[in-house]
């Protein structure tokens, strides 16, 4: 039997009917944690007994749950010791004094408090700021009991997840390359599979590791992240690039199991485990990302298998390559959708679909774009005929060789139709153009790679995720405008035809995470539409003289 120990504060002994309403809803939540083993809530209270009696009944009735109401007025430190968490909900109470009251209760003690308060006024940002630093303090503003509900669950499984009775033990972690070079760490997550082998590559991101997660672009590889820090901002619902996690493994210096975000709905631990992710923390990712720069991004195993070296290593070794296949195909939509959130757009745009991330859609939509997104397997004709003022072909993992379809797509459309392409759309573009792929020798992943716009000579900082790029000496200089180029290594970050109206970068505009220096070519990629559509209406008119 295992105990959660949650203090639900009532501040005063007299409470009226809505507030007993509302304590109500903390009880209701309770009976929803599914822990998976026998458990019961032990309730912490201050309140007076009457109102005890009446909520014990309540409370066993509606849950089930042994209800054990503890009674300290006097606030003694060896009972409020027992207390895995705080809830404090008022309905009549200022959120200073809600908070306050949460904070001289458990001043100095490091236990996850949430408090709700029933007021149309938002809580101050320099009182929240001032408070996570005394405590970690999750905050919901609520106008009705049922805007409670949602925040409180997830509250109370972070609470659980963090106890140690009901946390798995950590194991330990090796991350072997094909040469034999091992690095050594643990897990932080319990999954079912706690072996992979994929492309290793390092992050040099600083925040941003939940739109990394989730960025088809890393399908097939295991993150590094350099960032020594991760998971201490949490997981939110509003920051997903895609429908799930792509990535195979993430591995980091050192995990934060306690997020202290407003925004947190969950643990990154949490949401890895819901998609069977393995994470790993402890180890040295600054030595794991100078062997990277010196032998290039390779295949590994991470595994917490105690085989030995030599079977590990032969096992590994029979792995499949990533290069030279065809991943598009397991990232792509498998039908094609709408992205029609303005009711009056003044562009349709067709998206091709390699890997697309959800906020390259919104800055589309924000631009007044009526959106289709179609599976890279879309034809020529279907997008000719379909009325549209423009294609965009997006990012993806992956080498760009294999996809053949793509690249004749484009062949038959280019001339056409503007054309914008990003990452491995941009590498598709170049291999329509007649340019040769080289693989860089680890990639470029990270948020802050310097770009320079050779029209105008200013430098971008970037978003970027790639391991190819077009070769510089086998592009048609008669045909083709390099446009602009990466500081780092001198490698082609952007190209433009000279006659048709099709231009891509191979970094990512739309920065999710990122800085948002080159948002720009949106705009560029709209005037690009414009354009040509003036010439269209233009030549019609003049045809029909």
């Amino acid at each position: 039997m295992h105990i959660l120990n949650l203090f639900v504060r009532q501040p005063f002994s007299e409470t009226s009917e809505e507030e007993q309403r509302v304590i109500q809803e903390v009880m209701d939540a309770l009976q929803h944690l599914d822990l998976g083993k026998p458990y019961k809530v032990r309730f912490l209270t201050d309140m007076e007994a009457a109102n005890q009696l009446t909520f014990k009944q309540s409370f066993e009735k509606n849950t089930g749950i042994e209800f054990t109401p503890k009674n300290f007025r006097d606030y003694r430190l060896s009972l409020l010791d027992e207390a895995d968490a705080m809830v404090v909900i008022k309905t009549g109470l200022s959120e200073s004094t809600a908070f306050e009251v949460a904070y001289n209760i458990f001043k100095g003690k490091n236990i996850p408090i949430f408090v709700a308060v029933q007021d149309k006024t938002p809580i101050k940002t320099t009182l929240l700021r001032d408070l996570n630093d005394m405590a970690r303090i999750s905050y919901c503003n609520f106008k009705t009991s049922d805007d409670l509900i949602k925040p409180l669950h997830a509250f109370l499984e972070n609470v659980l997840a963090e106890k140690s009775e009901f946390a798995s033990k950590p194991k330990n972690a090796h991350l072997i390359f094909k040469d034999g070079k091992i690095f050594h760490g643990k897990t932080f997550t319990s999954v079912p599979n706690e072996e992979r082998v994929a492309e290793v590559v390092f992050n040099t991101a600083m925040s941003g590791y939940q739109e990394v997660l989730t960025d088809p672009s890393y399908y097939g590889q295991m993150v590094v992240m350099t960032y020594p820090m991760i998971g201490n901002y949490g997981i939110n619902a509003e920051d997903v690039e895609s429908r799930k996690i792509y990535l195979d493994a993430l591995i980091v210096k050192e995990y934060t199991p306690q997020p202290s975000n407003w925004r947190s709905t969950k643990t990154l631990k949490a949401y890895l485990e819901e998609h069977n992710i393995i994470g790993v923390e402890g180890f040295d990712t600054r030595a794991i990302t100078r062997y990277l720069r010196e032998k290039g991004a390779m295949k590994a195993m991470l595994t917490t298998s105690s085989e030995s070296l030599e079977t590990l290593v032969q096992r590994l070794k029979q792995a499949d390559e990533i290069v030279g296949k065809n991943i598009v195909k397991d990232v792509t939509t498998r039908t094609s959708f709408k992205w029609d959130k303005n009711k009056f757009p003044d562009y349709k745009v067709a998206v091709v679909d390699c890997g697309i991330k959800y906020n390259i859609l919104r800055l589309f939509e924000d631009k007044n774009c009526d959106l289709t997104v179609f599976p890279c397997s879309v034809d020529a004709k279907t997008i000719l005929e379909g009325g549209f003022d423009g294609v965009f072909l997006s990012n993806g993992p992956g080498d760009p060789e294999p996809l053949v379809d793509v690249v004749e797509l484009v062949k038959e459309l280019l001339g056409k139709i503007p054309f914008f392409g990003i990452c491995l759309g941009h590498q598709i573009l170049g291999l329509a153009l007649g340019a040769r792929i080289i693989k860089l020798r680890f990639g470029h992943h990270g948020v802050n790679h310097p770009i320079m716009n050779l029209s105008t000579r200013k430098v971008e900082i970037t978003s970027q995720n790639h391991n190819y790029a077009i070769d510089r000496n086998s592009l048609n200089k008669e045909e083709v405008e390099i446009t602009h180029i990466n500081l780092n290594d001198q490698t082609i970050a952007g190209i433009r035809h000279k006659k048709y109206p099709a231009f891509s970068v191979q970094y990512h505009p739309e920065s999710s995470p990122g800085p948002h220096d080159s948002r720009y070519l949106f705009d560029y990629f709209i005037d690009m539409m414009e354009r040509e559509r003036l010439r269209t209406i233009a030549k019609e008119s003049l045809l029909s003289i």
